[in-house]
């Protein structure tokens, strides 16, 4: 048989305890106290007092397992709040995007305006000067 390595055992006890809350052991203590319960005799008080034991722990295990199942709830939730919000920012990246090509074109559409602008003051200038010349 061969050697259980550390890693092993651990990963082993990763898999039995599942989120790491020590389910695993309050199992096996509740395992091993109702065995003790239906196996040892004792007077009524003691069996009463085991059994009041034994329910304590059921109900501790039954409000971790809700505890846990609404964080996982919540993550479900916040998980979706964040992917709908991502969507969001991503939606508004590319309306920026639409909106900066459109600005550029804009803006070399108007700076052709200007250069013909400027060429058409240019032209009436030298027109000016030409006929000032010629008087």
């Amino acid at each position: 048989m061969a050697a259980v390595t550390e890693d092993e055992i651990i990963r082993r006890r990763l898999l039995f305890d599942g989120d790491g809350t020590g389910d695993d052991k309050r199992i096996a203590t509740i395992i091993r106290t109702i065995i003790q319960w239906s196996v040892t005799k004792c007077d009524e008080d003691e069996r009463n007092m085991m059994y009041q034991k034994i329910i304590s722990m059921l109900h501790h295990c039954e409000y971790s397992f809700r505890k846990h199942h609404l964080s996982y709830l919540m993550n479900i939730k916040e998980r979706q709040h964040y992917e709908s919000l991502y969507e969001h920012v991503e939606k508004q990246i590319e309306e920026a995007k639409d909106e900066i090509k459109f600005c550029k074109e804009e803006l070399k559409r108007a700076k052709v305006i200007r250069k013909n602008k400027q060429e058409n003051i240019k032209s009436t200038i030298i027109k000016i000067q030409l006929l000032a010349v010629s008087f």
